[in-house]
This record gives C-alpha cells, sequence and structure tokens, in this order.
C-alpha cells in the first residue's frame, strides 16, 4: 500500500497510507475519506434492507455476505468463524 500511495499522491490525489487497520479507522472520522483502499479484508453489510435486489446491490459493491436487521447471533457467528452466509 505504501507504493500505491506513492503512486497516487504525485497524480494530485491527498493520501494517508495506514498499514494498521485500528489505525485506520481510528482515523477515518477525521479524514473523512471520499474513496478507501482496503488490501485483503471481508465485508460484511448489515442493514435493514433485505430484497434480493439488496443483496444484489450490496454483492456487487464487493460485500461478501449481506446481513439483515435485526442479525440473528449464530449467523453472525458464523460469518465470523469464515463460514458462507446461509441467507
Amino acid at each position: 500500500m505504501l507504493l500505491l500511495g506513492e503512486f497516487l499522491a504525485p497524480a494530485g490525489h491527498d493520501v494517508t497510507v495506514f498499514t494498521d487497520a485500528v489505525a485506520a479507522l481510528a482515523a477515518a472520522a477525521q479524514l473523512a475519506p471520499d474513496i478507501a483502499i482496503l488490501d485483503i479484508c471481508r465485508l460484511i453489510a448489515l442493514t435493514g434492507y433485505g430484497q434480493e435486489s439488496d443483496r444484489s446491490r450490496s454483492a456487487s459493491s464487493g460485500f461478501d455476505a449481506h446481513l439483515v436487521k435485526p442479525v440473528l447471533p449464530d449467523e453472525l457467528l458464523r460469518l465470523l468463524a469464515g463460514a458462507p452466509a446461509t441467507a
């Protein structure tokens, strides 16, 4: 990611690189980035919208799983353990 930052900054982008996820998340609220480029992370959508079109939209946006509120505790634990979503 450091190399990517070195590429984007001279191209006119305001770049902040973090090598630690906790630090990146802590700074995100203050920095309010327009775009975040993440290296290998698993994204789970948690929303009140559960129609098939909502699930398709989250999948096409790069989410690995889609949960509908209220989340079922067992389903969340399965996802956190690395199992695929059942719904």
